[in-house]
């Protein structure tokens, strides 16, 4: 029974036509969709990031410390996203347009705290970030990833 159904349903040539496209049009989709999330972390380095660095620096000693500028000269040499250097500002008006993916910002007592690591109640350096998921889900979660 079930051989006879095949048999006349492959000597029609549109029944093979339609069959094909339906087994086509699912294969396409896949491999447009797999292709656009392979390997999503090679190309983060395209992903606009802003940091913004409210650190005031501080003077220990005689010497003048600012771990915040330290901080955004090694993030600027890293390549992982590409890093703006911008005002509060604008990280938050560009993060809000999609100018963004993520927003750094480093606090103003930064070099302050890093001093307190070398006393007896060091004090946490907390540095905050923001990511605007309603712009692109898969680009935020990479940039929290980052």
């Amino acid at each position: 029974m079930i051989k006879s159904e095949w048999l006349s349903v492959l000597k029609r040539p549109m029944v093979i036509v339609v069959l094909f496209f339906i087994t086509l049009i699912p294969a396409i989709y896949s491999g447009v969709y797999l292709s656009s999330m392979w390997n999503t972390y090679e190309h983060t380095k395209d992903l606009p990031a802003a940091i913004v660095n409210n650190d005031t620096g501080i003077t220990d000693n005689g010497q003048a410390v600012n771990a915040g500028k330290d901080l955004v000269k090694g993030v600027l040499k890293s390549d992982s996203m590409h890093y703006h250097v911008t005002s509060k500002q604008e990280a938050d008006r560009g993060l809000k347009n999609g100018d963004y993916y993520l927003v750094i910002e480093i606090p103003n007592h930064f070099s302050k705290d890093s001093r307190s690591l070398l006393t007896q109640h060091p004090t946490a350096m907390n540095i905050t970030y923001k990511v605007n998921p309603g712009t692109d889900f898969f680009a935020s979660q990479i940039a929290k990833g980052t």
